[in-house]
């Protein structure tokens, strides 16, 4: 596998996505923020902190085992993030729609095979040698999301309200979608 180029946008102060590659690898991925905020206090998100960690254990991982059965590498990943995150917060305390998170677009070069795998919204685009070209996404929780920033649209408009108001008052529609992860009638995230 070949990277000719990448990008990640550093304008943001807090930014909460991630690329990770190696010689037969690679991934972009999507940091999520969970409901609750401000869970690790030394770092500029909890959702930072969560795609470092991340990146740091995917880097290791996929370097040594590029071949690792992708339920078994993302089960292992969310065991290893839940026990470092026992270091700041009770993570027990808290349930899993209230904790970050992230989508992936996960690429391995296996024997002679790519694998592209998608979990959550992110999105891929492969040309093939041919001229073709193919996109990978997973567009369920867009439409989730697309759905809560109406609401919100419309109580800004019909109640005369903030945004940040209106997100609070749709706060049991947004614990509702959380709760849709990894659901046979959800959408697709890790951790």
């Amino acid at each position: 596998m070949r990277i000719i180029d990448y990008v990640n946008d550093r304008g943001n102060r807090c930014k909460e996505d991630r690329i990770g590659f190696g010689e037969n690898y690679a991934y972009v991925m999507d940091g999520a923020t969970g409901l609750t905020t401000g869970l690790i206090d030394q770092y500029l998100s909890d959702t930072v902190w969560f795609v470092e960690h991340a990146t740091k254990y995917l880097n290791e991982t996929l370097t040594h085992d590029v071949a690792i059965e992708s339920t078994r590498l993302f089960q292992n990943l969310s065991n290893d993030l839940r026990s470092k995150l026992r270091a700041y917060i009770h993570s027990e305390d808290y349930r899993e729609e209230q904790l970050p998170s992230a989508a992936i677009i996960l690429l391995r070069k296996i024997g002679e095979e790519l694998v592209i795998e998608s979990f959550g919204d992110c999105t891929a685009v492969i040309e093939y040698k041919d001229g073709r070209y193919e996109v990978v996404h997973d567009g369920r929780a867009t439409e989730l999301d697309r759905g809560i920033i109406h609401q919100m649209q419309v109580l800004v408009r019909e109640e005369g309200i903030s945004m940040t108001e209106a997100k609070k008052v749709i706060h049991p529609l947004l614990l509702n979608n959380r709760q849709l992860k990894n659901k046979p009638n959800g959408y697709a995230a890790w951790i």
